[in-house]
């Protein structure tokens, strides 16, 4: 604690929701997850250790994407590339794992696989992610913080109207498939239409 971000910048690993992407750029999932391991000082460090190795197969391992190590990155489906993303931010074996929208291009069955994933890693690893589609994570998370200008933390995954309420300082009603329907209340500042 007190510390310059520069000396703990090493115990978090960081998925983007967007990752800028070359399509005809030639490079496999090795090599991008290698890139977790580069150095400040690029030149200085071209060669990957023992070390290095050794850790780029764990976390190709621990994401399931060893047996495609060797595969373009531009081959892999929406789902497989965001695991390499997860491997790139794990080699450096952080202490918490930082994910914007980690299911923002994927579809639902894929989703549902990242958040096992993500559930297998938080045995080892804290994991802070951001999100949109707070019925979807609720299933996966241990709890759930609300941001809406600050953050409002409950200390639990379930989302309740009061919860919500206690966010976004209004009455917010979720809609999702495989939900019972919700009918939507009046709340200050309504307008009755005719």
């Amino acid at each position: 604690m007190g510390n310059k971000p520069e000396l703990g910048r090493h115990l978090i690993g960081y998925v983007p929701q967007i990752q800028a992407e070359d399509r005809s750029f030639p490079i496999n999932v090795w090599d991008v997850v290698s890139m977790g391991r580069l150095k400040p000082d690029l030149f200085a460090h071209l060669r990957l250790s023992d070390t290095d190795r050794a850790s780029i197969e764990t976390a190709l391992r621990q994401t399931d994407m060893l047996d495609l190590a060797r595969r373009s990155i531009n081959e892999l489906s929406g789902g497989q590339r965001q695991r390499v993303y997860i491997a790139r931010a794990l080699v450096t074996q952080p202490q918490v794992l930082l994910l914007d929208e980690p299911t923002a291009s994927v579809d639902s069955q894929t989703s549902g696989r990242l958040y096992e994933l993500l559930a297998k890693l938080n045995k080892q690893i804290a994991i802070l992610l951001i999100s949109h589609d707070l019925t979807a994570i609720s299933t996966y998370v241990k709890t759930i913080g609300c941001v809406n200008r600050r953050l409002v933390y409950h200390r639990e995954k379930t989302v309740t109207p009061e919860m919500l309420v206690s966010g976004y300082e209004c009455p917010v009603d979720l809609i999702a498939h495989g939900l019972p329907h919700r009918v939507f209340s009046d709340h200050e500042g309504d307008e009755t239409h005719d």
